[in-house]
């Protein structure tokens, strides 16, 4: 995804409605690519490490690997980092589809996966991945506060008219 959206934001550009056509600085756009690559990281292994972490309150085994949370998360977000290849195609309506459709298939591989990853019980399984995408949401958001923070350190994108 970093990498598409690289492409696309520093060389395609993208407009809204009859708008001029916008583009980053390939430096901007470099910069950003690799902290979204470096949050995309964090994200999951933090993610991992929650799934980890309320195991043993909703009934993992006790025998459970503790790198199960880490590639339940990976798994579960596959679909998203995919999705990533959508962003060739600088169309925000179009990205904001694609990118829906791929956290409702990574919610439901959640779902799906925590009984198999972490031998618990379906009926467990709901209320540990509700508890697991409210974690996810929460990592979002604070991925969205750290952006705000680092552009006003100065690492924010840089437009250019295309």
């Amino acid at each position: 995804a970093p990498i598409c959206a690289y492409i696309s934001t520093a060389h395609f550009g993208w407009t809204v409605g009859n708008e001029r056509l916008i583009k980053l600085t390939e430096i901007s756009a470099l910069q950003l690519s690799i902290l979204t690559y470096i949050a995309m990281l964090v994200g999951v292994f933090a993610l991992g490490y929650a799934i980890n972490w309320m195991a043993k309150t909703y009934g993992a085994k006790e025998e459970h690997v503790p790198s199960n949370g880490v590639a339940l998360a990976a798994y579960s977000c596959t679909p998203m980092f995919l999705a990533g290849f959508a962003l060739l195609y600088p169309v925000p309506w179009f990205n904001a589809f694609v990118f829906l459709a791929a956290a409702a298939y990574s919610a439901w591989l959640m779902y799906d996966g925590l009984p198999i990853v972490m031998g618990i019980e379906k009926e467990r399984a709901v209320m540990y991945g509700g508890a697991l995408l409210t974690v996810a949401l929460v990592i979002l958001v604070s991925t969205r506060g750290g952006s705000v923070i680092l552009w006003n350190l100065g690492v924010g994108p840089v437009f250019i008219s295309g």
